[in-house]
């Protein structure tokens, strides 16, 4: 009979400083020693290096195109790299697929969610790793189990009954992480997590972060977003082009340090002034109406030389807009 393992060790760190202090090459939980990776025509990635420690957020820094994904796809066993080495533990390491790296304590939740939108949230955890009983797959084994690992991570909104497309994208995520625990993973990679999250899952999403980061997991934290970098980081590394620029304490940069690390040069102006000057309407909607659950009017205005944004997520109204205005669909007349 199979069975289910839960959660990633209870080891926790009382005293954090301490494990930031370490220097001995054997206490790093991974070390990413001279990793090369290159395609077609581009050089994605020249000689970076990485060390993480057990209990510490390691966060990836750079603009698009900078290889951050790259590297810990490399990890990941989604690209084999050129050269270099991956040591796990101490031990060299190199993944020849994503599920070996998992079932060696290595996970990875992508920016794009790769799930079964159609299976439940416990089939998805346990995705080709059901436990088998007499009559077949044992559901509420799975379930149990399932449950416990929400429980340890504080993950109360979540049925594991339910339908993973019923989901919003937090809760998505958070099931990418549970997935994760239940590998017993000690090496975490989370790739823009926050993109699409409101401040309060974000809270959510730290709040479990910082669980598993004082069990012991080291977590790797791709962002954009530098006031996260700041407030979560124990240590930052920063690319550029494909190569290591610098790695540093958190406690020890800014928001300029970081972004001056990542475009090359000093930056006076974050958000430079605007100089541009409105020119004539060239496009106007007025008064079309075209929703489904509610009675709703816009007035968009579209002016040369510049560009039209209509955001909004909720009902995508935006997107139904843009479909009356390039004939697609027929607005109703307000009356």
């Amino acid at each position: 009979m199979a069975t289910i393992a839960v959660a990633c060790p209870r080891k926790r760190y009382t005293n954090r400083q301490s494990v930031c202090e370490v220097n001995s090459m054997d206490d790093y939980l991974l070390r990413i020693e001279n990793i090369s990776k290159a395609f077609p025509g581009v050089q994605a990635l020249d000689d970076v290096s990485l060390n993480l420690r057990p209990g510490t957020i390691h966060s990836l820094m750079g603009e698009n195109g900078a290889g951050k994904s790259t590297l810990m796809k490399c990890l990941f066993g989604l690209y084999s790299a050129d050269s270099g080495a991956f040591y796990l533990d101490g031990k060299k390491v190199r993944f020849k697929s994503s599920r070996q790296a998992m079932e060696n304590g290595v996970a990875m939740v992508h920016q794009e969610l790769n799930q079964v939108h159609t299976r439940n949230v416990m089939e998805n955890i346990w995705l080709g790793r059901f436990p088998i009983g007499l009559a077949g797959i044992n559901h509420h084994k799975m379930y149990k189990a399932t449950l416990e690992i929400f429980e340890d991570l504080g993950i109360t909104s979540i049925n594991p009954k339910a339908i993973i497309k019923t989901l919003s994208v937090s809760q998505r995520q958070m099931v990418e992480i549970a997935k994760a625990v239940s590998f017993k993973s000690k090496v975490l990679v989370l790739d823009e997590p926050t993109s699409s999250l409101t401040e309060v899952e974000v809270d959510h999403l730290f709040r479990i972060i910082f669980n598993l980061r004082d069990r012991g997991c080291g977590i790797i934290y791709i962002s954009h977003r530098m006031s996260e970098i700041l407030k979560i980081s124990d240590e930052v590394t920063v690319l550029r082009d494909g190569k290591l620029v610098a790695t540093s304490p958190a406690s020890e940069l800014t928001i300029d340090n970081i972004i001056s690390q990542m475009v090359g040069r000093e930056l006076s102006s974050v958000y430079p002034p605007k100089d541009n000057v409105p020119a004539r309407s060239c496009w106007r909607s007025k008064g079309c109406r075209r929703c489904i659950k509610t009675f709703m009017m816009y007035h968009l205005i579209c002016v040369a030389g510049s560009s039209l944004v209509s955001r909004d997520l909720w009902e995508r109204v935006g997107q139904k807009c843009l479909r009356i205005f390039l004939g697609w669909q027929r607005p109703n007349p307000v009356k």
